[in-house]
C-alpha cells in the first residue's frame, strides 16, 4: 500500500508504492507535493491490483516513471495487446499539463486541500475521463468546437447517463479547457458558450420505519468481531448520532467527551499509515451522544445517495 514518510537524511518526504512485486519510491520537498503524488500513485496501485486502467493513464504513468513499461505489460495485459504504447497526442498538445494544472486548482480552491480525500479522487477520476476523450478525439486542441462538445453531451445522454453526470461532464470540460487556454493551447473556450439548466434533484429520501431500524440494530449484533469492522458500533453511530460513512470509519475514542455527553468529530491522523482525515467542509462538529437514559430519537432518515 502506498505510504508517505518523512525522510530525515534528505530532509524531504519519501513516497513508496507497490506495482506487482516491485516497490517504487520518489522524494518531494513539499508536503503538499508529496500528498498529491501519494494520491496519484494510490490510483495506480488500485488499478494494478485489478489489471484494469485506461490506455492514456497507463502511458502517463510510464512517462512519469511511476511504473516501468515491462511492469505495465505484466500488470495490464490488455494494454500490451492493443499496441497503445505511444501517446495519442503526438501533435504537441500536452494534456498531462492541463490535468496537472486542473488538479492544482482543485486542491487550492477546495476547503479541505486534501489530495487523499475521496471526493478529490472522484473529481480527478472524472477529469481524467474527460481528458481521455479530448486526447482521443482532438489531437490538436484547437480543433475542438462548441458543436463537438454538444455532440459529446448528446452521446452521453443517449448512452443513458444521468442528467447530473452529463452536467458534471460539461463542468469538467469547461474547467479543463480553461486550463488549456491559460497554458496557451487554445485561444477560446467553446464549452463556455453552452448553457444548460441545472438538473432537478429527483432522488427521493429513503425513510426507515421504526421496525426496520430495530431490525438493522438487532442483526448487526451478530457481527461483533473486529473482522467485520465494528458493524454494531457503525450502525448505532449512523442511526443515533447521524454520522456520515467517513465519520464512522475514522471515529476515535478521543472524540468522545463523556462529561458533556458529546462526540466531537474532528481532524484525525492514522497512527499506522500517517494518513490525515479532515471532516467535511473542514469543520469540527458536535454530535449528541445517545444513551439508554436519554432515549434520543434516532436519525432514521437516510439520504438515498449514501
Amino acid at each position: 500500500m502506498a505510504s508517505k514518510h518523512w525522510y530525515k537524511s534528505r530532509s524531504c518526504w519519501r513516497i513508496k508504492w507497490l506495482v506487482g512485486p516491485k516497490t517504487h519510491q520518489a522524494y518531494k520537498k513539499s508536503e503538499d507535493d508529496a500528498d498529491r503524488l501519494l494520491a496519484r500513485v494510490q490510483v495506480l496501485e488500485d488499478a494494478a491490483r485489478t489489471g484494469v486502467a485506461r490506455q492514456a493513464e497507463i502511458q502517463d504513468w510510464i512517462d512519469r516513471e511511476w511504473v516501468g513499461a515491462d511492469e505495465a505489460t505484466t500488470a495490464f495485459p490488455g494494454w500490451a495487446e492493443t499496441g497503445a504504447r505511444r501517446r495519442s497526442n503526438t501533435n504537441g498538445t500536452q494534456y498531462d499539463l492541463i490535468l496537472d494544472l486542473y488538479e492544482q486548482r482543485a486542491l487550492d480552491e477546495s476547503k479541505a486541500h486534501d489530495p487523499g480525500r475521496k471526493t478529490h479522487r472522484n473529481n480527478m477520476n472524472q477529469a481524467r475521463q474527460v481528458v481521455e476523450w479530448l486526447s482521443h478525439d482532438f489531437r490538436n486542441l484547437q480543433d475542438i468546437s462548441e458543436d463537438s462538445v454538444r455532440a459529446k453531451l448528446r452521446l452521453l445522454e443517449a448512452d443513458g447517463y444521468s442528467p447530473w453526470t452529463v452536467m458534471h461532464w460539461l463542468t469538467k470540460t469547461r474547467l479543463l479547457l480553461d486550463c488549456g487556454k491559460e497554458l496557451g493551447m487554445i485561444t477560446d473556450n467553446p464549452a463556455r458558450g453552452i448553457r444548460r439548466r441545472q438538473p432537478k434533484r429527483v432522488a427521493p429520501r429513503v425513510i426507515l420505519e421504526p421496525d426496520e431500524a430495530i431490525h438493522v440494530l438487532e442483526r448487526s449484533l451478530s457481527s461483533r468481531k473486529w473482522i467485520n469492522g465494528g458493524l454494531p458500533t457503525a450502525c448505532r453511530l449512523g442511526l443515533y448520532a447521524g454520522f456520515r460513512p467517513e465519520e464512522m470509519a475514522w471515529c476515535q475514542w478521543t472524540w468522545l467527551n463523556s462529561n458533556r455527553r458529546r462526540i466531537e468529530i474532528q481532524e484525525t491522523v492514522c497512527d499506522e499509515t500517517g494518513q490525515r482525515w479532515i471532516p467535511k467542509d473542514w469543520e469540527t462538529r458536535l454530535s449528541p451522544q445517545s444513551s439508554q437514559r436519554t432515549r434520543r430519537k434516532p436519525y432514521w432518515t437516510i439520504p438515498h445517495s449514501r
